[in-house]
C-alpha cells in the first residue's frame, strides 16, 4: 500500500468471503484462505458485513447510526482493513490480497502428534521438572554459572560448539511449537524476527486464534516447556553422574553444565514479556489481548504525537483492553529503553572486547606458528560475524520502525 490511501465517498468497496467466531465480548475475523486475523467490536463486524453486502459508504454509516447511535468512521475503517487484507477491491481498483504461507511439515497432522502433550505426558514433564528442582533445593552447586560457558580450554572449539549448540536448541524449541499448534489442528511455519536488538527465529501460529482460548496455552508455552525438559534432564544426569550410577567424562560432563547454563538463559529471555516472547502470548492470551504489543505501540505513538501537535492515528480498541494497555504500554516502554541502554552499556563494550582480544591472538599467531595463526584467524571471522550480524539487524529493525511510521500515518481525507 501507498502511504497515503484516499477512498471517496461513492468508491465500490469489494470484500473477499470471511468467517467470524465470538471470543468474549468480541470477534475474531479471518477471510477464507488468508492468514491475517483481527478482532473486532459487533458495531465493526457490522459494518464489515454491510460492506460486503455492497452496501455504499453513506448508506453504512447511516445504518450503523440508527443501529448504535453513533457516527462511525467508515473511511477508516476500510482503510484498517486494507491494510490487514480484507478488502479485495476499491473503487474498481484490485487490492492484491496476500496469500498465505504454506506449513512447516505438511505430512505431520493431528493424529500424529496429539500424544505428545496429552494430560498422561505432560504430568510425566511436570514431575521431571519437579524432581529436578528438588536436587537443586538440595545441591546448589548444579546451579548453572558464569564459568560453566568455558567447557572446553580453546575458546574458538568452545565458540564454534556453541554456536552450532545454538542454532540446535533454537530449532528444537521452535519444533516443539510447531507440533504443539499441530496438536490442536493448526499449521503453522518458520521464519526469522527482530525482539529489540536481536534476531530470532519463531514458529507463526496466527492460526491460533481460531482455537477455543484455553486450547491455546499448550502451544505458546511448548518451547519453554521444551527446554525446561531438556535442563531437567541433564541436571538429573549430571546428578546420577556424580552418585556413581551413570558413567563420568569429563568433556561430556562439562558440557552438560554448558547446556544448562545456555537453557538457563533462554528460559529467563522468555520472561521477558515486554518483547513478543513465549510468556508475553500467555500473558496476552489470559488477559484478552490479542494486539497487546502492536496496541500499546500504538498508544505510546499517539501519546508522542499529541505531544508535538502532530496528527494521530484512529485505533479500535474494545474498552476493557485500553484500560489494560495504558498499564502495559509504559511498562513496556520503560523495560525496552532500558534492555537496549543495558546492552549499549555492557553487550556491546563486551563483543567489542573480544574482537580486540581475536586480533591480538591473530596477531601473535603471525609470530607463533601456523596452528596458532589458524585459531586466530578463526576466532576473528566468528567475533566479526556476530559484530555485522548485530549492526546489520540493528539497521533492519530501524528501517522497520520507518516503514512502520510512515504507515502511521495514512490518510484517509
Amino acid at each position: 500500500m501507498t502511504a497515503k490511501l484516499k477512498i471517496r465517498d461513492d468508491a465500490e468497496i469489494q470484500i473477499p468471503q470471511f468467517f467470524w467466531k465470538k471470543d468474549g465480548e468480541s470477534y475474531i475475523v479471518w477471510r477464507e484462505g488468508g492468514s491475517s486475523f483481527v478482532e473486532l467490536s459487533e458495531d465493526s463486524l457490522t459494518a464489515l458485513r454491510l460492506l460486503q453486502e455492497r452496501n455504499s459508504l453513506q448508506d453504512v454509516s447511516q445504518m450503523l447510526k440508527e443501529k448504535y447511535g453513533e457516527i462511525y468512521d467508515v473511511k477508516r475503517f476500510i482503510s484498517e482493513l486494507t491494510h490487514l487484507g480484507f478488502v479485495s477491491s476499491i473503487g474498481g481498483t484490485p487490492v492484491p490480497l496476500s496469500q498465505p504461507k504454506g506449513g512447516t511439515f505438511p505430512f505431520i497432522d493431528r493424529k500424529h502428534v496429539s500424544w505428545v502433550y496429552s494430560r498422561p505426558l505432560l504430568i510425566c514433564y511436570l514431575l521431571l521438572m519437579g524432581f529436578m528442582l528438588l536436587i537443586l533445593a538440595s545441591y546448589p552447586a548444579y546451579l548453572p554459572r558464569y564459568s560453566d560457558y568455558f567447557f572446553h580450554e580453546s575458546y574458538l572449539i568452545t565458540l564454534v560448539i556453541s554456536t552450532l549448540t545454538g542454532f540446535a536448541l533454537v530449532s528444537i524449541h521452535e519444533l516443539a511449537h510447531l507440533i504443539a499448534g499441530k496438536s490442536v489442528g493448526v499449521h503453522g511455519y518458520f521464519s526469522l524476527g527482530m525482539r529489540l536488538y536481536l534476531p530470532v527465529a519463531e514458529t507463526n501460529l496466527t492460526q491460533l486464534w481460531k482455537v477455543p482460548r484455553g486450547k491455546r496455552y499448550i502451544p505458546f508455552v511448548a518451547g519453554l516447556l521444551n527446554d525446561g525438559l531438556f535442563v531437567a534432564v541433564t541436571i538429573i544426569l549430571l546428578w546420577l553422574s556424580d552418585l556413581g550410577l551413570v558413567p563420568r567424562v569429563e568433556l561430556i560432563y562439562a558440557f552438560g553444565k554448558f547446556l544448562v547454563l545456555v537453557l538457563s538463559f533462554g528460559i529467563i529471555w522468555q520472561f521477558l514479556f515486554f518483547v513478543r516472547t513465549d510468556i508475553y502470548y500467555v500473558v496476552s492470551n489470559l488477559l484478552g489481548c490479542r494486539n497487546l504489543y502492536d496496541d500499546s505501540w500504538n498508544l505510546i505513538l499517539n501519546t508522542f504525537s499529541s505531544s508535538l501537535r502532530l496528527s494521530t492515528r484512529s485505533v479500535e480498541i474494545p474498552t476493557k483492553e485500553l484500560r489494560i494497555i495504558k498499564l502495559y504500554a509504559p511498562f513496556m516502554l520503560i523495560a525496552t529503553v532500558m534492555s537496549i541502554s543495558a546492552f549499549t552499556l555492557f553487550g556491546l563494550p563486551i563483543l567489542f572486547q573480544i574482537f580486540l582480544e581475536a586480533i591480538q591472538t591473530l596477531s601473535l599467531g603471525c609470530k607463533a606458528n601456523l596452528l596458532d595463526f589458524v585459531e586466530g584467524l578463526l576466532l576473528t571471522c566468528l567475533t566479526s560475524l556476530h559484530i555485522v550480524g548485530f549492526v546489520y539487524f540493528s539497521a533492519r529493525g530501524f528501517l522497520q520502525l520507518r516503514k512502520r511510521l510512515k504507515e502511521y500515518r495514512i490518510s484517509t481525507d
